[in-house]
């Protein structure tokens, strides 16, 4: 999973292959943080919501969710 800071907000890419991710229930527009605490990182998707288990700034190394939360505190909405 690769993630971009932007201006508004993060872009998020996701490696389908690596298990980076979970789809969990979850209501919001696409995009947005719904739950960004501890080891818990929850973005809404068109349908339902992804719950985050690893990121990677570009240049970056892998890091679980709650080391990145820890490091880069994300807004909810």
């Amino acid at each position: 999973l690769i993630t971009q800071r932007h201006k508004r907000g993060f872009a998020v890419v996701l490696d389908t292959d690596t298990g980076d991710y979970t789809a969990v229930p979850g209501l919001g527009r696409p995009g947005q943080v719904l739950q960004a605490q501890g080891e818990q990182l929850v973005v809404a998707c068109g349908s339902g919501a992804l719950q985050l288990h690893e990121l990677q700034l570009p240049g970056g190394r892998r890091i679980g969710v709650a080391d990145f939360l820890q490091r880069q505190p994300v807004p909810l909405g």
